[in-house]
């Protein structure tokens, strides 16, 4: 039972019983689609589509106290996928502080082969804390996203404010990041570039869609792990 999706299955049915059930028994199919050790979330959002799945069946709130208990166990970020959407987080960032609407943006991802492990990346920033302090400003974007109403800010103007506080402890680790990420900033219709989670995945905001596939079509005949996503 290591795969967290079973792991969120059984953590369910101990916490809701039969109530789970609309039958006797579940049949659970899991088709990965995203990378391990990317930065972006792959395991914890198959951990909490299951629980919102069980949770339906069983008549109870996904974001009830007793599931949102039962996400934190399983990861501090599952929360924030039983949420969805645009959010800020506290605590371990399984704390929901505010949400806000999510303006269309267009993002270009390309991952290096090699991933990063989430408690290396955390080891390696706590050495780095002490002479290069945290550089994010969360609050400062949200303020902006949530200034406007009706009215979304353009692009941008977020750019200047994608920061991630961990890509100079997964660059050290994997120096390969970096590199991509300034190959990105160099490509036209780039606004900015930010490290996905604790990487290896790096994001790169781009001015509309067709600069995204663009950029997405460069770095695939280069052999890399490549996507285009959008915000929602």
């Amino acid at each position: 039972h290591e795969n967290i999706v079973m792991r969120a299955v059984l953590s369910f049915l101990d916490a809701f019983g039969q109530r789970a059930l609309r039958a006797n028994s579940l049949h659970v199919s899991l088709k990965k689609r995203i990378p391990c050790e990317a930065g972006l979330g792959g395991g914890s959002s198959d951990a909490a589509a299951a629980i919102q799945v069980l949770a339906g069946h069983a008549g109870v709130d996904p974001c009830g106290e007793e599931c949102l208990a039962l996400a934190r166990s399983l990861g501090a970020d599952v929360p924030f996928f039983l949420y969805g959407g645009c959010a800020l987080m506290d605590g371990y960032g399984d704390r929901l502080v505010e949400r806000c609407p999510a303006p269309h943006l267009d993002f270009a991802l390309v991952k290096p082969e090699r991933g990063v492990s989430a408690r290396e990346a955390y080891a390696v920033f706590d050495t780095l804390r002490a002479s290069e302090p945290p550089r994010g400003d969360s609050q400062a974007l949200f303020c902006l996203l949530g200034a406007t109403s009706g009215c979304l800010p353009a692009p941008t103007r977020i750019a200047p404010l994608l920061k991630n506080d961990l890509e100079a402890a997964s660059c050290e680790l994997v120096p390969e990041i970096a590199m991509i990420a300034e190959n990105m900033r160099s490509c036209s219709g780039v606004l900015a570039t930010v490290m996905a989670g604790s990487g290896s995945t790096v994001a790169a905001l781009c001015e509309d869609a067709r600069s995204s596939h663009d950029l997405v079509a460069r770095f695939l005949q280069s052999g890399y792990w490549v996507a285009n996503v959008h915000s929602i």
